[in-house]
């Protein structure tokens, strides 16, 4: 299930990942085969998931839809191979298999940028190290070429509507230190995200959406590091997260190697660590497939923006009138406010995203049209089946927003 990953790299995981492993390591040679198999059965009752594999050549439109309409996670292998990054920013492979990046090169090249570091508490003696987060590496170099976008992941309405109106996009590298890694969290909007590694391996821990509630306590706040087993123990986490053991049981990983690329799907949870140096290039981005869920995530987004106000007002005007013997009643909330909120909090108000939703009908209709004239294949179903959904989520929004 690891596929071919040397064993250098299993000897930089942490105990504290190591024990979440759904297969362990690979032994020492001279390990009894006998206990090597009660190992492996122990973990198979564990209950969790393994994540599918899959070479890019079998890789096929129809066959990668399956995964976006089943909202499914897989990876992919050999599709960097070819791109300039992939070539440019990796050191020759020492005698560990591992490789290193050429961060004298990026600096050389790209040294004078603005970029966001992130301070990374490193499970090891070294403490913390600075790693490199959503540096919008493509929309400041775009003449570089560093990557081409893989066909399945091309029907992109976020990032195509950002470069068409000039507003923020979601094309990001990442340059993480080894032992570095990323907190509990699931990607904007609720979206789809890609994932290429153009150097080194990466440890990934996701849970579908049904594990959410189990993550997430009362006040919207979810588990920070499910590898902190100190944490866990605690009385206050066990009253947070009572049903933690239940996502921990529904967890999927899957060890990242270079020149492949992972696709997460929309609502999933997901915290990664570096278990080498890595660079990576990432977008969030939804279309059709995940439309849905994308507009189940902005109504929540707007209900508590609205909540959020109810409460904040209330209690102001309860407090005004505290000696008052009128019926006290919520004041309406400004709609305005809301939307500020909304925005403050999420990216994005209710507006934003209509205007995202008319551009994607826009160009998934001339898409539809073209089609028409030439073939009545997949990219035809897929079109159609794109602008059904927009016309339902659209009717939807003309109804209650």
């Amino acid at each position: 299930p690891w596929g071919n990953v040397p064993n250098a790299v299993f000897r930089l995981i942490p105990d504290s990942y190591s024990t979440l492993l759904a297969r362990p390591p690979p032994p020492s040679p001279d390990a009894p085969s006998q206990k090597l198999t009660d190992e492996r059965k122990r973990n198979e009752d564990t209950g969790s998931g393994q994540i599918p594999h899959m070479d890019h050549s079998q890789m096929t439109p129809k066959l990668f839809s399956g995964y976006m309409e089943r909202n499914e996670p897989i990876v992919i292998h050999g599709l960097p191979q070819d791109w300039k990054s992939f070539k440019e920013w990796n050191k020759p492979e020492d005698e560990t298999r591992i490789g290193t990046a050429a961060l004298d090169q990026l600096k050389s090249e790209f040294g004078k940028s603005n970029i966001t570091l992130s301070s990374g508490k490193v499970e090891r003696p070294e403490g913390r190290k600075m790693y490199v987060k959503d540096w919008h590496f493509p929309r400041e170099y775009p003449e570089y070429n560093a990557y081409n976008v893989p066909e399945h992941f091309r029907d992109d309405w976020m990032n195509r509507y950002a470069t068409e109106t000039g507003s923020d996009d979601f094309r990001f590298l990442y340059i993480g230190p080894e032992g570095t890694w990323t907190p509990l969290h699931r990607d904007v909007y609720c979206s789809y995200s890609w994932s290429a590694n153009v150097v080194g391996y990466k440890l990934w821990i996701l849970f579908p959406p049904s594990a959410t509630s189990h993550l997430v306590d009362k006040t919207g706040n979810c588990v920070y590091n499910i590898s902190d087993t100190k944490t866990a123990k605690e009385k206050r986490f066990q009253e947070s997260f009572s049903h933690f053991k239940e996502a921990i049981a529904q967890r999927r990983m899957v060890l990242q190697p270079p020149d492949s690329v992972i696709f997460v799907p929309s609502g999933w949870y997901h915290q990664v660590y570096n278990i080498t140096d890595v660079i990576s290039i990432n977008h969030n981005w939804f279309n059709g497939w995940s439309l849905p869920r994308v507009f189940k995530h902005m109504q929540d987004e707007m209900q508590i923006a609205k909540e959020t106000l109810e409460g904040f007002q209330f209690d102001s005007f309860t407090e005004l009138n505290i000696n008052s013997n009128q019926e006290r009643k919520k004041p309406e909330v400004d709609t305005n406010a809301v939307q500020q909120l909304m925005k403050a909090n999420t990216g994005i108000d209710c507006r934003g995203f209509v205007d995202l939703l008319c551009f994607a009908s826009d160009w998934k209709l001339n898409d539809l049209t073209r089609l028409e004239l030439q073939e009545h294949g997949w990219k035809h179903k897929s079109a159609a089946h794109a602008l059904s959904q927009l016309e339902t989520i659209l009717s939807e929004i003309e109804k209650c927003w």
